[in-house]
């Protein structure tokens, strides 16, 4: 699906950022320089050929740069998708506030995102997952930056991207996915102890300490080739002991999991 704002590569006359004839800080958003942020700002954003000379009122996500995601930031506070107070909004150049999300399922990345925290609350967790999973599948509007939800830097958002935030939130992957401006690709890391130093029960791929429909999807969805294993720790996933995780493997965890 489509992201709600779509834009070209910015065309049009770059103005500037600089204060007010008053000396008072611009607005942010306010390109046109008339003193309040509206529709009007969010458009003559998408239409700069050019970074301003001074980009405080454009760099909506405080990253440092002018992109897409600052005009598309921009846009949606100007259609109320984003919070806004009047008259500022967004703050000020010296006081500048990003907007937060108000309502509807928009969502984006900037430079500096944290990678896999599309909610942007400070953490990849597996709401993150969750809402990743519904953008794979057409069902939530994509960012146009993808950067923090392509986790295997495939230029692309699939089910994998979201397979593997799971994997992260749940410890079967290695935790860092970096930033934005410097990505890290996790790691498998299925089937290690529990955090209390216990061993892994065998169908527990999830690692929660039980054995349920969980581990057989997941499971499942490895031996289709979905989601990736780790080559180097396979035994809670090798239910039948033969050094390969297989069907037959799926099969025995979701025995298990009715209770047979």
């Amino acid at each position: 699906m489509a992201s709600a704002f779509t834009v070209a590569e910015p065309s049009g006359d770059a103005d500037s950022c600089a204060n007010y004839t008053d000396g008072s800080s611009r607005i942010m958003g306010d390109i046109t320089g008339d003193g309040v942020f509206n529709s009007t700002d969010a458009l003559a954003m998408a239409r700069l050929a050019s970074n301003p000379e001074n980009i405080c009122c454009v760099d909506i996500d405080l990253d440092g740069t002018f992109t897409p995601t600052d005009y598309e930031l921009a846009y949606n506070v100007s259609i109320g998708q984003y919070s806004w107070i009047a008259p500022y909004g967004m703050g000020t150049c010296d006081a500048p506030i990003i907007p937060a999300k108000e309502s509807g399922d928009y969502y984006y990345c900037s430079n500096n995102s944290v990678r896999g925290d599309i909610t942007a609350d400070g953490v990849a967790n597996n709401l993150d997952a969750s809402i990743v999973y519904n953008m794979a599948l057409g069902n939530v509007p994509l960012p146009t930056n993808i950067c923090c939800i392509d986790i295997d830097l495939s230029n692309s958002v699939t089910t994998l991207d979201a397979f593997t935030m799971q994997a992260v939130a749940v410890g079967n992957y290695t935790a860092d996915m970096g930033a934005c401006n410097a990505p890290v690709i996790p790691t498998a890391r299925y089937c290690a102890d529990y955090a209390d130093g216990q061993s892994r029960l065998q169908g527990d791929a999830t690692g929660d300490g039980i054995v349920d429909n969980a581990d057989a999807t997941l499971i499942s969805n490895m031996v289709s080739g979905n989601v990736p294993i780790d080559p180097g720790n396979i035994c809670c996933l090798d239910v039948d002991s033969d050094d390969v995780v297989t069907e037959t493997d799926y099969r025995l965890v979701s025995q298990i999991n009715v209770g047979n």
